[in-house]
């Protein structure tokens, strides 16, 4: 509800011995408790902590997640050699070039991707997608992808690419 200020029959009680209004009539504006000064400064003080909070957070996420990409990256070398090792391995067991490897980047990231073809047109395709390894495979003679699981690198470089060879060798024989 709005209340006018210079109400003329509320002015004369507040006019002083003079006749005219007292000075603090003229100029009548709330005050604010400390305490309410007070709490705002706490509020504002406490959203600031959380907005740091939630700002060191975010950093330390983007942070991890970084040192598992370059972590990842620096290990890919190893496992594709590991890969080339075992494949070598097989293609001596069977007597020939049965599995054939070829390395090179993914589509527009240039992320690395190693490729192993089996006879008929059946492949695996191993890649680095950020921090993870993703493994696709093929089961059928036209190539089709049937499916792509995710890898983690808490194994070792050799035992990565024997788990992932293995596995898809084991289906071929199916």
């Amino acid at each position: 509800m709005r209340v006018d200020t210079h109400n003329l029959a509320t002015d004369v009680e507040r006019m002083d011995d003079t006749g005219s209004p007292p000075h603090h009539a003229l100029f009548t504006t709330p005050r604010l408790a400390d305490a309410t000064k007070d709490l705002y400064r706490r509020l504002g003080a406490s959203h600031r902590r959380r907005d740091e909070a939630a700002q060191l957070s975010a950093r330390a996420i983007q942070e991890r997640d970084d040192a598992q990409r370059l972590a990842c990256r620096r290990r890919w070398p190893a496992i594709v050699d590991a890969m080339r090792t075992l494949v070598d391995c097989y293609n001596d067991g069977t007597g020939g070039e049965t599995l054939i490897i070829v390395e090179g980047p993914t589509g527009q990231d240039e992320e690395p991707m190693v490729t192993v073809t089996a006879p008929g047109g059946r492949a695996l395709v191993m890649a680095v997608e950020g921090a993870n390894l993703s493994v696709r495979t093929s089961q059928d003679e036209n190539g089709r992808m049937q499916g792509e699981r995710w890898i983690g690198l808490d194994r070792t470089d050799e035992a990565t690419a024997s788990y992932v060879l293995q596995n898809w060798l084991a289906q071929l024989d199916a």
